[in-house]
């Protein structure tokens, strides 16, 4: 049986015109006609009564519809899913400080065991990536979720699946010149007269902590932004200023590591802001062979990691 006569018998028992089906299909009349003859043929039955107006179904026809439409469909989905392994590439997005999370050795380690697949990063804020889930710019794309009622979201996550990943909270890294120097834990109204060092605005990391001040009624001192945590954290340290950021990273990368236990203290912010770093891809599609591969490397990884912690 050939699917492509079925997905012509589809077609005619949707116009119920041979002239309509034709139009849809480009192809001329005496060719359809042909085709469905041959259908028939194999099946032994009549699907189309003629003797009317318009193409209608016979009841053998009505019996073969849902069988038609599901082989058309499982044609359609390997097809498809054949020609993006054909492809083998992978769009994947992440925040900019992932190779302190490892995500960069994760990457390249699947590479290692994927050599034919071509993966290209976009590296950019949480809230680019996930208009990029969302629009298909990226197909994957490691981005993280503030939990807190200081961020609220627009729904629109509601169309992502998540796979977390690690979890992180905000604290306030202290120089050793500050007046607050060796507190463990701190509230926004003490970190109200102090000049602040926090991630570049227009990040996500930047609107959470703003908003927690707004909700405080508290207007901050924002002294220094940057996309970088270590032009964060030298600021801090020579312009005595505290750096609101999260851990890890910095507690995840050795040099800032050594730094920040020689010059500051770290101090929880109160109200508590975590947040949650996790792979995630857009519901309802049909993921491309390299993204179902990185997914299954990437849960074996966790997996791995988790029980590392466990021992």
């Amino acid at each position: 049986m050939n699917i492509e006569y079925l997905q012509e018998f589809l077609m005619l028992s949707k116009t119920h015109s041979y002239s309509k089906a034709c139009d849809l299909l480009y192809m001329n009349q005496s060719t359809l006609s042909k085709h469905i003859k041959t259908l028939e043929a194999d099946l032994n039955v009549a699907l189309f009564d003629r003797n009317t107006r318009n193409v209608t179904l016979t009841s053998y026809g009505e019996q073969l519809l849902p069988y038609a439409e599901k082989i058309c469909d499982l044609n359609y989905k390997y097809q498809h899913e054949l020609s993006q392994k054909k492809n083998n590439a992978l769009s994947i997005g992440a925040i900019p400080s992932m190779a302190q999370y490892g995500i960069v050795d994760i990457i390249l380690k699947f590479k290692e065991k994927y050599p034919d697949f071509k993966i290209m990063i976009d590296e950019m804020d949480s809230k680019d990536l996930k208009k990029n889930i969302l629009t298909g710019t990226n197909e994957l794309a490691f981005m993280r979720i503030f939990n807190t009622p200081f961020y609220m979201d627009d729904g629109s996550t509601d169309n992502i699946v998540y796979i977390p990943y690690f979890h992180d909270y905000l604290v306030a890294l202290i120089p050793k010149t500050h007046p607050l120097y060796g507190e463990k834990e701190l509230t926004l109204h003490q970190l109200e007269d102090s000049r602040l060092c926090l991630l570049q605005k227009n990040t996500l990391q930047y609107d959470v902590c703003i908003n927690a001040f707004q909700a405080a009624n508290i207007i901050p001192n924002i002294f220094y932004v940057s996309h970088r945590v270590n032009n964060i954290i030298e600021m801090s340290k020579n312009g005595n200023c505290i750096a609101l950021l999260l851990t890890p990273p910095y507690s995840e990368h050795a040099d800032i590591q050594r730094i920040v236990e020689t010059n500051f203290s770290v101090a929880k912010v109160n109200p508590e802001i975590t947040s949650t770093l996790s792979l995630c891809y857009k519901k309802d599609i049909a993921l491309s062979y390299p993204a179902k591969k990185f997914i299954e490397y990437f849960k074996k990884e966790i997996d791995k990691i988790n029980t590392n912690k466990s021992r």
